[in-house]
């Protein structure tokens, strides 16, 4: 549960903008900025085997989402574009051809991030937005046109969030 707490330069999530905030949301998020962007904890950071060196390039994995680019305080937007990244490598790990370096799925996530961080807060988030929350797809896709962040977690400005 959060609660809201004095600031200037953050948001509140008060008593009467809750219910615009799916309950799948509260567990993940860690802040509300100035800018509406809803920031999350990163996930480790790491050093690559050449193994999973080579599964990133036969995947075709953009670098820059994995978790060795993981600095403190990315937005929810930059998590859900890791999230699909991690989902097109896992459907991509069937149309190539592997040898003995197959990767199994959890090998592939933990490129992304933690598995229990996946398992946890990734997939069940984002996988229950995709199917229930079209307008906030489109937020987190950055689609033009597409609602604030505002207008989608109905925030006002006043307060942070904090985890109780």
């Amino acid at each position: 549960m959060f609660v809201a707490g004095k600031h200037s330069d953050s948001f509140s999530l008060g008593p009467e903008s809750t219910s615009a905030l799916p309950t799948i949301f509260s567990a993940s998020i860690a802040s509300v900025s100035k800018s509406g962007n809803l920031a999350m904890k990163a996930p480790h950071s790491s050093v690559f085997t050449a193994e999973e060196r080579h599964w990133i390039t036969a995947l075709d994995i953009e670098l820059p989402l994995t978790c060795q680019h993981s600095p403190v305080g990315l937005g929810v937007q930059e998590y859900f574009k890791r999230f699909m990244a991690a989902w097109a490598a896992l459907e991509k790990i069937k149309s190539v051809t592997w040898g003995d370096s197959k990767p199994d799925k959890v090998e592939v996530i933990k490129i992304f991030i933690k598995k229990t961080q996946w398992y946890k807060t990734w997939n069940p988030i984002f996988s229950c937005t995709i199917q229930k929350f079209p307008e906030m797809v489109k937020w987190l896709e950055e689609v033009p046109g597409s609602k604030t962040a505002v207008e989608i977690w109905k925030l006002s400005r006043k307060s942070t969030l904090s985890q109780t």
